[in-house]
């Protein structure tokens, strides 16, 4: 089986996919794209990813975006290492945390840093921002309410969806962000899995929960 070729950029959103190839035992190439420093617009990594995003995987000759569905192709091609449950209910349940999460709370978060992809002026930029920053704190008691009480999203063991809440996280905690209870347990919990030790450690990051600017 090919070798998976995964690009991603420290501390952005990618790190949900990194910690879920880590957790899944998959062989696979890491490929730092430092967003600060631009290196993702270089032309070659446009015709792997045409808006010059991350994270994308390179899967034999063909290109795969879209967080959602690489975190559900890296369950499905390791279903030994159980990221996904089997079970039709519990699976909907992370299935839709990973759909609000990407069309609810990254939305927030890139009205707050990339204005310039939803308007021209750079007033408006200002009240994306200015509301964004109104909203993140309702929108992270909303996340908390959509965990579950104790233990891992999808069940008994951690799986995507655990993974692919903690850069979102991560990033709330920077802003001064509170978030709840739930969510502070499945850092706790998260920060003890050697897969998440490692993708840090790859990315140069200290922690799962790091200080305030």
């Amino acid at each position: 089986m090919e070798t998976l070729q995964f690009f991603y950029s420290p501390g952005a959103c990618s790190l949900a996919l990194h910690v879920a190839l880590e957790q899944s035992g998959l062989a696979f190439e890491p490929v730092c794209k430092r967003i600060a420093q631009g290196e993702h617009l270089d032309p070659a990594y446009r015709q792997i990813h045409p808006q010059a995003r991350v994270p994308a995987l390179w899967v034999g000759g063909e290109s795969l975006t879209e967080l959602p569905a690489l975190l559900v192709y890296v369950a499905q091609r390791a279903p030994a290492a159980r990221l996904l449950p089997d079970e039709p209910l519990a699976q909907a349940r992370v299935l839709g945390l990973l759909a609000w999460l990407s069309s609810t709370l990254h939305i927030a978060f890139a009205h707050l840093w990339r204005g310039e992809r939803f308007a021209t002026e750079p007033e408006v930029w200002k009240h994306l921002e200015q509301v964004a920053r109104a909203q993140l704190p309702g929108l992270f008691e909303e996340l908390d309410a959509r965990l579950p009480p104790q233990g891992w999203v999808g069940g008994a063991q951690p799986g995507i969806g655990d993974f692919a809440v903690l850069p979102f996280a991560r990033w709330a905690l920077r802003l001064g962000v509170p978030i709840g209870p739930r969510l502070q347990a499945l850092l706790a919990a998260a920060a003890e899995l050697p897969a998440v030790q490692r993708a840090l450690a790859r990315e140069g990051l200290e922690s799962l929960t790091p200080a305030p600017l």
